[in-house]
């Protein structure tokens, strides 16, 4: 029972950054492909020191640009998404315009990077 409820914990907070949406393969269709506005995703694993690194980066940059949805999807727990993107390494970024994916990237190092990659990409 004491793991259960750790693990339920570990779910409800591997969210840090509220402004950054967790997705799952439930409701990837409907909150990514189906936007009208362009949606970038992280693909991450909990645990990942890259993705760990990239979350402070992500997260300064949702608070800097509108008009775009940042949203983040862990690959363990969302092998059909992760699959159909083939996603393979973590962290990968995928922006998506009009339900399609137009622009991904595993080399992000900065938010002035990934602020150009949503400029010349997204927008």
């Amino acid at each position: 029972m004491k793991k259960l409820i750790l693990f339920f914990l570990f779910l409800n907070f591997e969210n840090l950054y509220p402004q950054v949406l967790l997705v799952n393969d439930a409701i990837f269709e409907d909150v990514v492909l189906r936007s009208s506005q362009p949606v970038i995703v992280k693909f991450f694993v909990p645990k990942c020191a890259s993705c760990m690194q990239l979350d402070p980066i992500f997260s300064a940059v949702s608070d800097q640009v509108s008009g775009i949805k940042f949203m983040q999807l862990n690959t363990q727990l969302n092998g059909r998404t992760r699959d159909k993107y083939k996603v393979r390494t973590v962290p990968v970024i995928i922006i998506f315009v009009n339900g399609k994916e137009v622009y991904r990237t595993n080399r992000v190092y900065s938010e002035q990077q990934l602020l150009e990659f949503i400029r010349k990409h997204a927008q």
